[in-house]
């Protein structure tokens, strides 16, 4: 007996109309806030088209206007005021990810010390004298300090 498919249909997924864009769900479309009606690329929403700008950081001026490239290919233009909004997002963009980076490296740091601090507690048990490490709780900074190593955090 041959097999029946069955047939699924799906509402049309309506399409952003001019001063509208969509979210992850069709049909949610809300008006743009009029300060980011620079955003309104056809269905991205403006903190996408943002986020798009500073993590490609390609900005270009052509005159008066600044016309922006999203990884996506469009172009987004903006007025003076805009453009001076969107260069300070960016910079501060950058900022954080500088101090991000910073933060990583201080933890890749202090794991290598948490490493070091480790092997040396081991090997120290080994020979039979345990380093002895003391927290020192009468002092508002807590203050760690490894006895025989000179260490602190």
């Amino acid at each position: 007996m041959p097999r029946q498919q069955a047939t699924v249909s799906r509402a049309p997924v309506p399409t952003p109309r001019a001063g509208t864009y969509h979210h992850s769900r069709p049909g949610t479309a809300r008006p743009l806030d009029p300060r980011v009606n620079w955003a309104t690329i056809q269905g991205h929403s403006p903190l996408v088209c943002l986020i798009d700008l500073m993590s490609d950081e390609l900005i270009r001026l052509k005159g008066d206007n600044l016309a922006m490239h999203t990884r996506h290919g469009q172009i987004i233009h903006a007025n003076q005021k805009q453009r001076e909004r969107i260069r300070l997002l960016v910079s501060e963009v950058s900022d954080a990810n500088r101090r991000f980076d910073r933060m990583v490296e201080v933890n890749r740091d202090l794991e290598t010390e948490l490493a070091r601090l480790q092997n040396s507690h081991i090997n120290a048990r080994s020979r039979g004298q345990p380093e002895v490490i003391t927290i020192d709780e009468d002092d508002d900074e807590d203050e760690v300090q490894v006895l025989n190593k000179g260490f602190a955090l």
